[in-house]
């Protein structure tokens, strides 16, 4: 398998080279005419050609990358993805090809407006769950306060370094709004990286929500910084009250983005209302208009989204078939997980094509010091919410170590520090260091601390995240809990998580849903668990060759009465045959089923009415699948018939064999002769005991 993505990687490369060449044929003379039978047009398609190339290595590295042995439990993809960019980046510039004519540059255009976008909203359908609710109070409070807290300590104490000499010398003179501004760009925690590790590694759910929500929610704080700051270091000086005007800004451009999403997300909800097979595109395009108009407003387009797939997934989804609903997830994960991967190969690039200025000094330091600010702002914040208890939680120190370490720099920053080319007001030489020590940091961070988080998440004994099951008792319990709980709070007059998450289901059940939902009760998520066991079993009786993925969310109990057949009233026992390999839930025997002629009368003399009453009758798994050797050869083929007459997908094609469609046939009419038989004689028992 390594073979095979290594000479898959070194021919796409080819091909990108060979798209990036130069022609060298001498044109034709202005007077001859010429009739091509193929005409070469390379320099019309090559970027188009480049970027289709790098899409497919792309793919097919997403592919083969987790079936590479011991690659995938070891380095992370955002690693190999960097280093595999900037391997190509290197043999493209020593064959003397120019890659600014490939357009394959990691600009803030294309990261902000194109790549980071299907990234959010991704993010943002996963976010709508009840453990992201619960740490939403932890996480406010280290993406804006411990936010703030690292750019008041990054900024002074750089400036401080250099004033006192710590820096290297020959350093040119960097004023103090440059440190800021510096500051306002290095704290991004970018959560491209940190969900690219975080979901490799498997943590529990409130660690993960807790470092990736912050990370999401830092971008638009880091935004709202570095645009305040760039305008600080445009000017000659600075008034108190442009002072006040920013920290003004700081909370218009939140709450505005914000206020934008909640009304898009609103809007997609009222016209999912109406059945559409074209409702997945209509919310995507919603979802990045929110992105775009907000953008267009100077407002944080980041907090747009995230705010408009919170209510899609919370609301519009609920409008939405099922088949829909999947097939929006499906699109949106693929296209964020290239969009990933494609930002990490592009930051490759840049290191190889960027113009460099090195100060050992200054990048050490920075590194040194983004360090440590990091760790304050984990250590001071994470005792304020242990000591006040917030949601009830308890941060260890174990995971106030992982917090640290897995506060990663990636493309985020360094789309801001290019964003430096275009400001003047800055120093040439200035901004070559400062984008040389962006990206000295995302190397290091991503290099040495994204390629040692997992054995540090194992040697600290990080409690990873359990194997979640479809259960109905769980979730009923988990509501009595909550139920519970809250009127505890009501009796002693406290006002906690419970009792306002009481509050505002209450509240949301009659009056938003019935708004922005044809029909309120299908968020509910007892009923929805329960339709998704029902579809389990369901697709492992049809097709029991795949029975062990779609048992394995199930609980074993559930499962086992499933495999006895406790659930239907038959066995599941299957004979193995020669040359077969049984599945992962078969219960294997030596030797072929008994005849079940008592369950096939049961099935012959039951009516239709009753079918459709108790529909758990017609899931008999042993009698569905095939078993080699089996003697009820004719009754599988009576219970085939009722299911396909039930599903009205039966036909003459199926049955190639004439003389087997005629005995069905006649089977059907035996079994309703017997279905009205028994309707009648029922029915003629309940007249002659009314009268």
């Amino acid at each position: 398998m390594t073979m095979q993505t290594v000479a898959v990687g070194l021919a796409l490369f080819l091909l990108i080279t060979f798209c990036l060449g130069q022609s060298t044929s001498p044109p034709p003379p202005k007077d001859l005419i010429l009739i091509k039978l193929v005409n070469w047009k390379i320099e019309k398609f090559k970027p188009y050609l480049a970027f289709i190339g790098v899409l497919t290595f792309l793919t097919l590295f997403k592919i083969f990358y987790p079936k590479i042995p011991y690659v995938a439990k070891y380095i992370p993809q955002s690693l190999i993805l960097v280093v595999s960019g900037i391997a190509i980046a290197a043999a493209v510039n020593a064959s003397g090809i120019s890659f600014e004519e490939t357009k394959m540059v990691l600009t803030p255009t294309l990261f902000f407006d194109f790549l980071l976008p299907p990234v959010i909203l991704d993010a943002s359908y996963n976010l709508s769950n009840r453990t992201f609710l619960d740490f939403l109070a932890s996480i406010l409070i280290y993406a804006i306060f411990g936010t703030l807290i690292n750019f008041f300590i990054i900024g002074p104490l750089m400036y401080g370094m250099d004033v006192a000499g710590a820096m290297e010398p020959g350093l040119p003179n960097i004023p103090i709004s440059n440190y800021f501004l510096f500051a306002s760009l290095i704290i991004a925690v970018d959560p491209v990286a940190v969900l690219a590790i975080f979901q490799e590694i498997g943590v529990n759910l409130g660690l993960y929500f807790t470092v990736f929500g912050e990370s999401l929610l830092n971008d638009a704080v880091t935004v709202v910084l570095y645009e305040i700051m760039v305008e600080f270091a445009s000017a000659t000086s600075a008034s108190v009250k442009e002072v006040g005007y920013g920290i003004a800004s700081f909370f218009t451009i939140s709450l505005g983005g914000a206020l934008i999403g909640f009304i898009m997300g609103a809007v997609s909800c009222l016209l999912t209302r109406w059945e559409t097979h074209l409702a997945p595109m209509l919310l995507i395009l919603l979802a990045l208009f929110s992105y775009y108009i907000t953008t267009c407003l100077g407002w944080s387009g980041i907090i747009a989204l995230i705010c408009c797939g919170l209510m899609q997934s919370g609301y519009a989804f609920h409008n939405v078939s099922s088949e829909l609903v999947n097939t929006l997830e499906e699109i949106i994960q693929q296209i964020s997980e290239v969009s990933e991967a494609l930002i990490f190969l592009l930051l490759g690039f840049q290191i190889m094509t960027t113009k460099l200025e090195w100060s050992t000094g200054f990048c050490l330091w920075a590194f040194v010091i983004c360090t440590f600010a990091r760790a304050v702002s984990i250590l001071v914040f994470s005792q304020i919410v242990n000591c006040l208890k917030i949601n009830n939680m308890r941060i260890s120190y174990r995971e106030q170590l992982i917090m640290i370490y897995g506060g990663l720099r990636g493309a985020v920053a360094s789309s801001l520090a290019f964003l430096l080319k275009d400001l003047h007001a800055v120093n040439e030489k200035v901004r070559e260091i400062i984008i040389t020590c962006t990206l000295f940091i995302i190397a290091v961070t991503v290099g040495l601390q994204g390629l040692t988080v997992k054995p540090l998440v194992k040697l600290s004994q990080i409690k990873l995240q359990e194997k979640q099951t479809l259960s109905v008792i769980n979730d009923l319990s988990c509501r009595i809990i909550d139920h519970t709980l809250a009127g505890v709070e009501a009796i002693i007059g406290s006002i906690g998580r419970n009792r306002s998450r009481e509050l505002f289901a209450r509240m949301d059940f009659k009056f938003i849903r019935p708004i922005l939902q044809k029909r309120p009760q299908r968020h509910d998520k007892v009923l929805r668990t329960y339709e998704q066991i029902s579809l389990s079993l369901h697709w492992a009786t049809v097709k029991p060759e795949k029975s062990t993925e779609y048992l394995k969310d199930l609980p074993e109990t559930l499962v086992n009465r499933f495999l006895r057949g406790d659930m239907t009233g038959g066995g599941s026992h299957r004979y193995k045959g020669r040359d077969e390999e049984g599945s992962l839930f078969d219960v294997i025997t030596d030797e072929p089923p008994p005849r079940r002629e008592s369950r096939g009368l049961f099935l012959r003399v039951r009516p239709p009415r009753e079918e459709s009453e108790r529909p758990e009758w017609l899931r008999p798994t042993s009698m569905i699948s095939e078993r080699p050797g089996n003697p009820d050869k004719q009754y599988k083929e009576r219970f085939l018939y009722v299911m396909r007459r039930k599903s009205s997908e039966f036909s003459q094609a199926d049955f190639p064999d004439q003389a087997q469609f005629a005995q069905l046939r006649s089977l059907s009419h035996y079994t309703d002769m017997q279905s009205d038989t028994h309707t009648s004689s029922k029915s003629q028992s309940r007249s002659d005991e009314t009268q």
